[in-house]
């Protein structure tokens, strides 16, 4: 669940970033968006280029990590020579990863000596294809604890979607020339239907001017009977207060935080986080856009850890609960006790990244590793090794967690010391 709601967060932030930027040079809140997308992938930097048929790609846009700003490769060298040992066009749409461990080889028939740098993996991301040339983002980032992955970069489709259409490119290829007032009327249109879940704009009296949802069931109303509308009309009265108390801040120059509330949908109950800002119209009225995400599942999971903490701290047994990338949320007393780590040392790291022994066995490790990555429950006998030192054997039992529909929202394990001399062997 935590990887899937960090990609949600990530395009909410992007694209509302995005949505905020002025139709006039729109560079900053760009580099902002790549410096955004650069963090969560934990890229050394991010660029955005544009191939030629003949020459260096031109830079269009980049960020780069400030800590690692020293000593970066050539990007644009990079991509030129990539293109000459290529064996279908960078602009392809597919992702393309490069590195010592993530070599393509249907992409580049023989990898240039200049890519194959020290620690370092390079992601290559096609955009659009237009008729002055196609356009790519390019990711690089240290080999080792990145998130560079094709799964993770297909789920950005939205992001880059954005960010081509605030740099004022969304009909990319298309042969179309629009007046500068059509192409901010597109960039917008683009921006909006970008966004995940729900998009609602209102007017400055608060009456709905756009409706937007990936999957309408979600609505609380079919569109055309919220279109024209006042919040008060269509949502509840709690909710509607929700909405006009952010506009009122925005009105203010405040930054809202985002709320959560619960609502009753044509599918069912369901709670979203919602996030406002404030669009400031050429006539001089604001509109207002509440971008919501659905956070049913996180709350779900956190009503689980809730109950299951308070089973968890009574018994002798250690209790790990992770996300879906098996990284950690959650541990109890007897894990404390026991491995010497506290939860806000374990939080967020996966279980074998330090507790591994060098002793550990690797046919046991990787039969753990299979099952999880497959969702599925796994029983295995394994020696681990605490934050002082000391070797311990566990019977680990782990189990998926799925919410009500069935999706994996993460892992939980319950782990029984049998070391010779335990409590759970003397008992």
């Amino acid at each position: 669940m935590k990887r899937n709601l960090s990609v949600q967060s990530l395009t909410i932030d992007v694209l509302s970033m995005l949505l905020k930027a002025p139709t006039t040079g729109s560079g900053p809140a760009v580099a902002s968006a790549l410096g955004l997308l650069g963090r969560y992938f934990n890229a050394s930097s991010v660029q955005i280029l544009g191939l030629k048929a003949t020459g260096a790609p031109v830079l269009s846009s980049s960020w780069a990590a400030a800590e690692r700003s020293t000593d970066m490769p050539d990007l644009a060298g990079l991509v030129r020579d990539l293109q000459d040992a290529a064996t279908r066009p960078l602009s392809k749409p597919a992702p393309i990863l490069l590195g010592s461990n993530l070599l393509l080889r249907d992409h580049v028939a023989d990898l240039p000596a200049c890519v194959d740098w020290a620690g370092g993996n390079l992601a290559i991301l096609p955009l659009g294809d237009g008729k002055a040339g196609a356009t790519i983002l390019v990711l690089h980032a240290p080999q080792g604890g990145n998130r560079l992955s094709v799964t993770e970069l297909g789920a950005i489709t939205p992001v880059t979607e954005g960010i081509l259409a605030t740099m004022g490119w969304p009909n990319a290829g298309s042969g179309q020339t629009d007046s500068s007032d059509d192409r901010e009327d597109r960039s917008f249109q683009t921006l909006l239907e970008a966004m995940p879940d729900i998009v609602l704009e209102v007017d400055a009296d608060g009456t709905f001017i756009y409706v937007h949802a990936r999957n309408p069931e979600d609505l609380v109303r079919p569109r055309e009977e919220m279109l024209g509308h006042r919040l008060e009309d269509v949502l509840p009265p709690e909710v509607a207060l929700q909405r006009r108390a952010m506009m009122a801040e925005l009105d203010r120059g405040i930054s809202p935080e985002d709320r959560t509330y619960k609502i009753d949908t044509i599918t069912g109950q369901r709670w979203y986080s919602v996030r406002a800002a404030r669009r400031d119209g050429a006539d001089a009225r604001p509109s207002y856009l509440f971008v919501s995400r659905d956070v049913t599942s996180e709350i779900l999971q956190l009503n689980t850890l809730d109950r299951l903490s308070e089973v968890a701290r009574r018994t002798i047994n250690l209790v790990i609960v992770t996300d879906t990338e098996q990284r950690i949320e959650y541990v109890n007393d007897a894990f404390e006790r026991l491995t010497g780590y506290t939860l806000a040392e374990a939080k967020g790291k996966r279980p074998g990244s330090f507790l591994k022994s060098k002793n550990t066995d690797p046919e046991a490790s990787a039969k753990m590793r299979d099952a999880l990555n497959r969702g599925e429950p796994v029983q295995v006998e394994i020696l681990n090794c605490s934050k002082h030192g000391v070797e311990y054997w566990l019977d680990i039992s782990i189990e998926p967690l799925r919410d009500e529909i069935g999706n994996l929202t993460g892992f939980m394990a319950v782990e029984t010391d049998i070391s010779e001399g335990s409590v759970a062997q003397i008992g």
